[in-house]
């Protein structure tokens, strides 16, 4: 008895039997992705419509890095969120709410400025941040704000719906008995 076994079946097979690190849904890691989930709540936090973290940006960031990224954005993220991390380590913390509110205020800032830099707003004594061709926040922040306001949650909790009512571009013209400016 024979049996056949389309190759994406044999290569899930033996992708099975390779060992796993810390891996997580997609491309980062578990560590990473919760690094990630949280400069995302960070970015956009719960208030009285659901943050970043529960429409489930990081998921969305994961899958941008997996699928649409190039090796060399993929590489460059991966080391910037280790650096990160070995920073929150280096101030005594697992996580960037571990550091404190005005410690991850300053850090946060920090990332800002070197991501989108204006001049006079340094945070003085932040240093070792993630370095790199692209800051880190230059492309999680739009990332982000994509990826929440695309998400189920940001676009109907948080979007509202035009006062116009909703948009239909499929109107007979015979309905509309001549054309509107």
């Amino acid at each position: 008895m024979g049996v056949v076994l389309a190759p994406g079946t044999v290569a899930a097979i033996l992708s099975g039997c390779r060992p796993e690190l810390d891996t997580g849904p997609g491309f980062l890691t578990r560590s990473e992705h919760e690094l990630v989930a949280d400069l995302a709540e960070l970015i956009i936090p719960q208030t009285d419509t659901p943050g970043a973290r529960e429409a489930g940006v990081a998921d969305y960031i994961d899958m941008l890095l997996e699928h649409f990224s190039g090796d060399a954005t993929r590489d460059e993220v991966r080391a910037q969120l280790g650096e990160l991390q070995d920073w929150i380590g280096d101030h005594g913390a697992q996580s960037i709410y571990e550091l404190g509110e005005a410690q991850t205020s300053r850090l946060m800032l920090a990332l800002d400025q070197q991501a989108f830099p204006v001049a006079g707003l340094v945070p003085a004594g932040l240093t070792g941040l993630p370095g790199g061709e692209t800051p880190l926040l230059r492309r999680i922040k739009p990332w982000t704000v994509a990826g929440y306001y695309t998400s189920q949650m940001g676009a109907t909790m948080e979007l509202h719906q035009s006062p116009f009512g909703a948009y239909d571009g499929d109107v007979p013209m015979s309905e509309v008995g001549k054309t509107w400016a």
